[in-house]
């Protein structure tokens, strides 16, 4: 066996490799032996008989499942970033002096197959509305269907029946799952929305939202099951969830490093003095006060009642705003401002930490508070509602004047549920699998 072939290498509908042991290392090349502790000590005779996975399959019928526009199956394994070895039949050129992937089309071996059609492979609807999240959308299409989806794009038509999905079906056969872009899973979820959920669920395809995850919110992803009615589907695992403290130690180096920094950022915070003098509470803005649970629903008039509610309770405000707006908002005149990009890069952690508590709408800035175990009020909408994770208040005029209490098995059943969804973007074939597999489960129960 050549010694930088990996036995338990699976090959992928795009022609990469992906090592079933240990790593789960993705290459665009042969796995090494030396990566594998699967591979590493064991006879050539042994790793023979488990060769290509465990499957008794050569790398020529494995390749019936590539498009032969896609890289070529043969193209070599890696000696160093830019240089290949060709370890198969290539036609054409010598793909050892290239500098460049070789692609089936160039291959003899290759192009001996055809390329795989729609009826062997899961359908996925991708529900889009217009440029909402578009870029992403185009993002998540390739891992998707490298893991062997066939992905159909759906512009989302609210004039038509069911969102025009009824067309997409007569056109494209019935879909295993349905995925639309969506914050909290619930902004997209108007009616329209609702009604192809009931349709979903009477046809038992899997609903899913997907949407950046929480802890290191934008480096990380997430697919949630979407209930028959609309939103979230936390509440029906949630006594599945396990309550126990996080060992932060043994997650992936990305949230390792994450929980490393934020805990750092507010410990040197509590050893500086406050930003205000005297009781206050830290109103944290979002882009848009939408997914509000109080009148009003836009930023001025949102923040407005804010202030003039904590005032009247006798408390100061301080109102940290956010990277970002989509609304321009005029900023109350008896509140204590701190404008992003014009004070320190510690001003969200100094001002949480000597905070009565920090109040949000749904804000995944949440997650620093909760890491730091620090008070939350919510007023907005998200998974977290009905669950104790943060204090929510029924109204305007029941905001606390106090520092609310803190569930801590709540919080750690929260971060336990966050931590099995979130995942990096090149998991996310194998974790649209997991989410249509439990799905289907989840919705036998619903």
């Amino acid at each position: 066996m050549n010694p930088n072939e990996c036995e338990y290498a699976t090959i992928l509908p795009n022609g990469r490799i992906r090592c079933s042991v240990v790593h789960e290392l993705m290459v665009n090349a042969t796995v090494s032996t030396r990566w594998c502790q699967g591979c590493t000590g064991k006879s050539d005779d042994a790793r023979n008989l488990k060769r290509y996975g465990g499957l008794k399959e050569s790398p020529e019928e494995k390749v019936k499942k590539l498009d032969r526009s896609v890289k070529c199956l043969h193209r070599g394994v890696t000696k160093s970033r830019v240089t290949l070895e060709c370890c198969g039949d290539v036609d054409v050129f010598d793909c050892a002096k290239l500098k460049q992937e070789v692609y089936a089309s160039k291959c003899r071996s290759c192009t001996e197959y055809e390329a795989p059609r729609r009826e062997q492979c899961p359908l996925v609807f991708f529900c889009r509305r217009g440029d909402y999240r578009s870029h992403h959308t185009t993002f998540f299409t390739r891992p998707f269907a490298e893991e062997g989806y066939w992905i159909e794009h759906v512009e989302l038509d609210p004039s038509k029946p069911l969102f025009g999905i009824t067309e997409a079906v007569a056109k494209h056969g019935v879909p295993d799952a349905v995925i639309q872009w969506d914050e909290h899973s619930v902004v997209q979820c108007d009616k329209p929305w609702r009604e192809v959920l009931l349709w979903a669920y009477d046809n038992k395809i899997v609903p899913l939202c997907i949407d950046f995850g929480y802890f290191g919110h934008y480096q990380h992803f997430m697919l949630d099951l979407y209930v028959p009615t609309g939103g979230t589907a936390i509440r029906q695992e949630w006594d599945d969830v396990s309550d126990a403290d996080v060992d932060w130690g043994v997650q992936t180096p990305r949230i390792i490093d994450y929980h490393r920094r934020v805990s750092r950022g507010y410990n040197d915070a509590s050893g500086k003095p406050p930003l205000i003098r005297g009781d206050y509470v830290a109103v944290y803005m979002q882009q848009h006060s939408a997914l509000s649970r109080f009148r009003p629903f836009n930023n001025t008039d949102w923040l407005t009642m804010c202030t003039d509610t904590l005032s009247a309770k006798g408390l100061q405000v301080a109102i940290k705003t956010a990277p970002s707006t989509t609304e321009e908002t005029k900023y109350p005149d008896n509140a204590h401002m701190f404008v992003h990009g014009e004070v320190p890069n510690d001003t969200n952690q100094r001002l949480a930490v000597h905070a009565k508590y920090c109040l949000i709408i749904s804000s995944s800035i949440s997650n620093e508070f909760l890491l730091n175990d620090l008070p939350v009020v919510a007023t907005g909408r998200s998974w977290f509602n009905g669950l104790d994770v943060f204090h929510e208040p029924t109204g305007w005029d029941v905001l606390p004047d106090d520092t609310p209490v803190i569930n801590q098995k709540a919080r750690n059943k929260y971060s336990n549920w966050w931590l099995s969804k979130q995942f990096m973007s090149d998991e996310s074939g194998p974790r649209l699998t997991q989410a249509i597999q439990e799905g289907r489960t989840r919705m036998e129960k619903l």
